[in-house]
């Protein structure tokens, strides 16, 4: 989208005025459903906050570290995202925004944490009796309209990725002559950071799970599978050739040692020959399609004869 002028005359001065028009409407729909859905998320950090966080406290049915260890920074993003709240009911979208980035941290602390949070929780629900009667019991109010605690613990991180959408489409269609333009460019780009780390996270958590399902393969034999690599990284998917060669270097060694009286850093105890191999090679097949499925679409057709051309400035300039 670009706010550039077209040539001066009747024509010209009408289709502008009439983008423009068409800009603020995009706008206005786009503030209205972040103020209807940020209102809703308040509600919902509310109740987790009030009736979880701080009942629990109170009761001292949970240990501070186990409490903690489930609700993270939810108290603070919770007094960050009220104050967020007024500032967007009262139309100060930029400023409000701008106030709220410098609190993100809480956020990440959140993001980091939530793999953690859903064990803690998954292990006191099936353990502790008293939670469990707790959480049942707190759930059944009628403010949560039959939610779980579980269907709200992941709504920061949900927020976060709908603030990356809602910052694109604000400052997309704001004049860059108004000072909130500036505002709102800048706080798109710290949000869509802690989105980012987000996916990294989630693409972390993959390779992870990834190995444990390498490791059950190996069930009802006395080894296990220990690889180590370089940055500590989990990289059964990745696309980067420095992290394929850390996974070359790695399995190379771990096939090195079998068979041998040499403790092996990579893997304890030895594996049989047949069993190394067979996990080197379905692990680096694994690698490599990874790779060729991550390609962009564009690389992949580029020598199609079919291809008829790509979108001109203009087209790429203006969203339908």
């Amino acid at each position: 989208m670009s706010f550039s002028p077209t040539p001066v005359g009747p024509t010209g001065s009408r289709s502008v005025q009439e983008q423009r028009e068409k800009w603020e409407r995009k706008r206005t729909r786009t503030a209205r459903a972040l103020v209807q859905t940020e209102q809703k998320y308040c509600k919902q950090l509310e109740l987790v906050n009030t009736y979880f966080v701080e009942i629990l406290k109170a009761k001292g049915t949970l240990r501070q570290d186990i409490r903690e260890s489930i609700f993270s920074s939810i108290p603070s993003i919770h007094s960050v995202n009220q104050t967020l709240l007024v500032r967007l009911e009262n139309g100060d979208f930029g400023r409000g925004f701008d106030d709220f980035c410098p609190h993100l941290h809480h956020y990440v602390t959140y993001i980091d944490n939530i793999q953690n949070a859903n064990k803690v929780l998954a292990l006191q629900v099936k353990k502790n009796k008293a939670f469990r009667r707790f959480k049942k019991l707190q759930e059944s109010r009628p403010e949560f309209h039959n939610c779980k605690l579980e269907d709200l613990l992941p709504l920061p991180i949900r927020r976060i990725q709908q603030y990356k959408h809602f910052l694109r489409d604000l400052s997309e269609n704001t004049s860059p002559d108004y000072p909130e333009f500036q505002q709102l460019s800048r706080s798109g780009k710290l949000v869509s950071e802690v989105s980012q780390r987000i996916q990294d996270n989630a693409r972390s958590h993959d390779n992870h799970l990834q190995l444990r399902r390498v490791q059950k393969l190996l069930k009802g034999r006395k080894t296990k599978v220990m690889l180590t690599f370089p940055k500590a990284k989990l990289l059964l998917m990745s696309s980067d050739q420095e992290d394929i060669n850390d996974w070359y270097y790695s399995l190379s060694s771990a096939v090195g040692y079998v068979n041998t009286d040499t403790p092996s850093p990579s893997i304890y105890p030895s594996l049989p020959l047949y069993l190394c191999l067979s996990l080197y090679l379905s692990i680096y097949l694994s690698i490599y399609l990874s790779i060729y499925l991550s390609l962009p679409l564009s690389l992949l057709s580029a020598s199609s004869p079919n291809r008829t051309g790509s979108l001109s400035s203009s087209e790429r300039s203006l969203k339908p």
